[in-house]
Parts: structure tokens; sequence; C-alpha cells
């Protein structure tokens, strides 16, 4: 008897710490946004656009972000996006590349940039989604999205053909004739 004990509770000990390797690997998001117009193309070295997602942690709390983008097929190609921080170099340092998974502490900010390779065009969307140990926040990342002339990709500066704030603020006018709309998320 005490053998069979035994043998079902080294079964239930096996069963209780799979579940939690289980547990510990999923994301469930808190927040959630569907970016409309992601867009990047190259045609050369010259001639090109791409796309930036600005990202800002507005809470006090650390947060993981997932970032997917997808094609006009709907193919996911996350893989040509990067994300950046700031320095003190005057150059972006790379935080995650080819993933769109990054953690951002309390009150920081991200830059996601989302380039074509050559000879390519991708006109498709991304899904921004965040999550966080603290269960009861609820908005937490404001995000920008930037399209730009690729003609200044080296220089890390571009002119902005289109600019949407996806804050919770109704559509604000613009004086540049970009376009912008917004969601806290």
């Amino acid at each position: 008897m005490k053998l069979i004990r035994a043998g079902i509770m080294s079964a239930v000990m096996v069963v209780m710490m799979c579940g939690g390797v289980f547990a510990q690997g999923a994301f469930v998001p808190q927040g959630s946004a569907i970016v409309p117009d992601v867009t990047a193309w190259q045609k050369d070295s010259t001639n090109s656009e791409y796309t930036k997602l600005h990202l800002t942690n507005i809470t006090g709390s650390n947060i993981h972000v997932k970032i997917k983008v997808y094609n006009h097929d709907g193919l996911d190609v996350t893989y040509y996006g990067k994300v950046y921080t700031g320095s003190s170099t005057y150059k972006y340092v790379t935080v995650a590349s080819g993933t769109g998974e990054f953690d951002m502490p309390a009150h920081s900010s991200r830059v996601f940039l989302f380039v074509a390779p050559s000879q390519m065009l991708i006109c498709g969307n991304a899904v921004v989604e965040w999550s966080s140990d603290d269960m009861q926040l609820h908005k937490a990342l404001l995000v920008l999205l930037s399209i730009l002339d690729g003609k200044a990709i080296p220089k890390e500066v571009g002119r902005i053909l289109m600019e949407f704030k996806l804050t919770t603020a109704s559509p604000s006018k613009s004086t540049n004739k970009a376009r912008s709309r917004g969601l806290i998320i």
C-alpha cells in the first residue's frame, strides 16, 4: 500500500512540475492594437520607404512587448524588424532583432524599425501586444507610427510621409498634411 501511495504521489508531483513549466512560456496579452498601414519597400540604395513605431511605456511597471508584422499575404514577416533604444553615442542600440519581442522598463521608450530588403515591397499590418506582471494595468503603451522616406535611412532620420499617433485622443489636425489617429493600449 505504501508503495502504491508513493508511486501516485510521484506521478502527481511530475504532472504539477510539468504544468508550471508550460505556464511560464505562455504570453497572455493585457493590451493590444492593430497597426493598419505597415509599409516598407526598397528599390535601390536611394529609393525606399520604411515604417517606424515609437513605443513608450507610460506606467511605473516593466512590461513585455510583442510585435508581429504581417505582409500583404498574411505571412509573418517580423524578422525584417529591429527594436532599438537610444544612447549617448548618437547611434541606436539594438534591443531585439527579428523577433519583435522585448522588455520595456518603466517610463522607457523604444523604436521598432521595419525595413524591407532590396527589391521587395511589403504592405501589411502589425499587431502590438503587451503584458505585465502587474495584472491591474490596463493601458500601458503609447505607440506612434511613422512611415518615412528611406533616402535618409543611413543617417537614421527621415522625412515623415505619414504619421499616426495611437492614443485615445480624437484625430488631431496637422499642418504638414500628415494623418494622425490614436490609441493607448
